[in-house]
């Protein structure tokens, strides 16, 4: 959205208390996604806006939603910075652009969001090649600049810098097989470079040895701290289901609102 000063200490504080009066606006529209009665149809970081909808109709809906809350309080969308991108069995189909006011909103193949680029699939999909290029790009960084140096040295930094781009939101997304061993396979060559391995030879007994763990392990220990700090959350979920829940969410449509 455009008309929030920008630097200013007060600006995060007055932001929430608008775009929480859009949040109930379209909650109470009642065209939204929803998990066990919960409204999951508005997702927000920072001044990035997530609009869900199951239908092409619910999503210009709360566009339109969007669009007259914010005018009443004298904002307005960045509709070039604004686009949509659709999930499920009908991605492919040729549909009608969205629209806010008079400014069209397109469609588009793939965005990024919080730095994962998200792909249009009959399912949720993300693309890794944009993560393994900037690991490939940070480890050559570290590289070029220990060529003289230990090279336990040189996998520290590693560690440190260039392994944390791998490892960006592994906890939150569900990778296929094929990513994960792209994944693993980006971290063993890390160590094919620092210790003079050929491209042949397994690292797998030499990178144990070491006292280290390969990609699927590191991972896995992730996914286990992010379990862990979410525990309260689920046991409050729990309790107030009563009920084990098993749910499966497919969304066909989603809309990228972003300033």
């Amino acid at each position: 959205m455009s008309g929030v000063r920008q630097g200013s200490i007060l600006s995060p504080r007055l932001f929430t208390v608008l775009i929480n009066i859009v949040i109930v606006k379209l909650r109470d529209g009642g065209a939204f996604c929803s998990i066990n009665n919960i409204f999951i149809g508005c997702v927000l970081y920072a001044d990035n806006i997530i609009v869900l909808s199951a239908t092409v109709s619910g999503l210009q809906e709360m566009l339109n939603i969007c669009n007259k809350t914010i005018m009443d309080m004298d904002l307005s969308f960045n509709c070039k910075k604004s686009v949509c991108i659709r999930f499920g069995p009908v991605c492919k189909y040729p549909i009608t652009d969205m629209y806010i006011d008079s400014s069209t909103i397109t469609w588009c193949n793939s965005i990024i969001y919080l730095i994962v680029n998200i792909e249009s699939s009959s399912c949720f999909k993300v693309d890794t090649d944009i993560a393994r290029r900037k690991f490939f790009a940070s480890c050559n960084a570290i590289l070029s600049n220990s060529v003289h140096k230990a090279e336990l040295l040189s996998l520290h930094l590693m560690e440190d810098y260039s392994l944390p781009i791998l490892l960006y939101c592994v906890a939150a997304i569900k990778f296929t097989d094929t990513q994960l061993k792209a994944l693993n396979a980006c971290w063993n060559m890390a160590f094919l470079k620092i210790f003079g391995f050929h491209r042949w030879e397994s690292v797998k007994t030499f990178i144990c040895d070491l006292g280290h763990l390969d990609k699927y392990y590191v991972i896995f220990v992730y996914c286990v701290h992010y379990c862990a700090v979410e525990v309260s959350v689920v046991v409050f979920v729990c309790l107030s289901v009563c009920l084990p829940v098993c749910l499966s969410v497919c969304l066909d449509l989603c809309c990228i609102l972003s300033s």
